[in-house]
């Protein structure tokens, strides 16, 4: 079984209590931590070594993420008992999906080889909200090995408008009329 098979069962009982507690932002917050805090190497090495009791281990997390009693601190007792806290990455990231479809929400990545003016991202946006039907949460980044143009990726699925794409597609064009024409002497 995958990590993210057995992180999922975590995060959607995390994300149940979270809309319970009306507590979503915080929890998200809180995994954004605990996950950033656990793929540390020393913590994740300290974690990872059976010498190191769960007893320890609450006690540094909760020292680290600075954690008094309550919802949080529940919830990192529970994965440390349960040797799940080292999956706190894949627990965020589900939590974060379960949040997004709930929101009706959906997080779009767009590379641009150059800045783009806020008309620019406004208008992306507008764009991939009317695409995806769904309140559309940008992130910029700039490679300007794009050339130009932009790459945007929802999830899985790239749509590539960079001039860098453009080329690769014609040199895999030019690939391939050259593979069919010897095919055919």
């Amino acid at each position: 079984m995958s990590n993210a098979g057995i992180a999922r069962p975590y995060a959607e009982a995390i994300f149940a209590i979270s809309i319970g507690d009306n507590k979503q932002e915080q929890i998200k917050i809180f995994l954004i931590n605990l996950a950033a805090v656990v793929e540390h190497k020393e913590i994740k090495s300290l974690l990872k070594n059976p010498g190191f009791s769960k007893e320890r281990q609450l006690s540094l997390l909760t020292k680290i993420l600075k954690l008094k009693p309550g919802l949080e601190y529940n919830i990192l007792n529970k994965l440390i008992r349960s040797s799940r806290v080292i999956l706190a990455p894949e627990i965020q990231d589900l939590y974060n999906k379960s949040c997004d479809i709930y929101n009706n929400q959906q997080e779009v990545v767009i590379t641009s080889a150059h800045p783009l003016s806020d008309t620019q991202q406004q208008t992306l946006c507008e764009n991939l909200t009317k695409q995806t039907q769904k309140q559309v949460r940008a992130i910029f980044n700039i490679d300007e090995n794009l050339i130009g143009g932009f790459r945007v990726k929802i999830n899985d699925y790239v749509e590539d408008h960079s001039v860098s794409g453009m080329l690769e597609k014609l040199q895999q064009a030019l690939i391939n009329y050259e593979d069919s024409s010897y095919a055919t002497t």
